[in-house]
């Protein structure tokens, strides 16, 4: 199961912030963001509108990550447990199928912002939201 937490701490400014707890007992893991969005026949490239990337162990320990495409990352994990992203999302784009935030309106796409490993794009996630 993935995990999500999504914060408006920086609402006024536009930012969601997010923390995704991927499971897997792999070492090096492929994490990938989506780059379309259902309904519409165009790239995306969500990627871009992501900052301060991080991926860590449960314990904060940082992970060596390299990002291999527009929208995909490699990440060791020696330890093969849980993999920690944190990151924000920058959500001022008000339009049909995209998410956008400020201090009155919240409205969420989680397919813009939620990260996936390949061939486990069925797992259930667990969404909790902080206002």
């Amino acid at each position: 199961m993935y995990k999500l937490l999504i914060e408006s701490k920086n609402a006024r400014n536009h930012f969601l912030q997010l923390t995704q707890t991927i499971h897997t007992t792999d070492s090096v893991v492929e994490i990938v963001l989506p780059s379309w969005r259902p309904g519409r026949y165009e790239r995306g490239n969500f990627a871009k509108y992501i900052r301060g990337l991080e991926f860590t162990t449960k314990k904060g320990k940082k992970l060596n990550a390299q990002k291999v495409t527009l929208n995909r990352w490699r990440v060791k994990n020696p330890k093969q447990g849980d993999i920690i992203l944190t990151y924000e999302f920058y959500a001022k784009d008000l339009n049909a199928g995209f998410t956008y935030i400020d201090t009155k309106l919240g409205l969420f796409n989680p397919v813009n912002f939620t990260f996936y490993v390949p061939k486990q794009e069925e797992q259930p996630i667990q969404v909790t939201l902080v206002g």
